[in-house]
């Protein structure tokens, strides 16, 4: 069996790139509104998962969607931690989404009901670029099209 010259020096470049990988594996990578509309790409150490609020048609007139990271500094991400682990060969939990409702009377009692009562439909996914789609419809679709990757 002989062995080239340049092994060694293949193996040296595959551990530095493994190393590479292992260290920046654990940022997330999720799409952000901006206050102008723009959606960029985000990098964040931090996040554990990506979020979007869907855009939304009512009586009302469309709402903008939005999309942003979540982690432990603005979010409680222990609710969704044991939902994703829940994982096997058969079964894949591929996002959470909830219906919620914030009652801000407790901290301003005098304010009106009806502008002091917000609810909110949120879905929340855990690997990169999980919140592409601004709607509802095309982000279950992107989810089924990526469990299939």
């Amino acid at each position: 069996m002989s062995c080239s010259a340049n092994a060694p020096m293949k193996f040296v470049v595959l551990f530095i790139s493994l190393i590479s990988y292992i260290q920046t594996s654990h940022a997330l990578t999720c799409f952000e509104s901006k206050d102008d509309g723009s959606i960029i790409p985000v990098r964040n150490d931090t996040w554990k998962y990506c979020a979007i609020v869907p855009a939304l048609n009512t009586a009302y007139g469309t709402t903008d969607g939005r999309r942003f990271g979540l982690g432990p500094q603005n979010d409680w991400t222990e609710a969704y931690d044991s939902t994703f682990a829940y994982n096997d060969n058969m079964y894949k939990v591929l996002t959470i989404c909830i219906f919620e409702k914030y009652d801000f009377t407790n901290i301003n009692p005098k304010m009106n009901y009806g502008q002091s009562v917000e609810y909110i439909f949120r879905c929340v996914c855990n690997y990169d670029r999980c919140n592409s789609a601004s709607t509802f419809h095309g982000y279950i679709n992107s989810m089924k099209r990526d469990s299939s990757l």
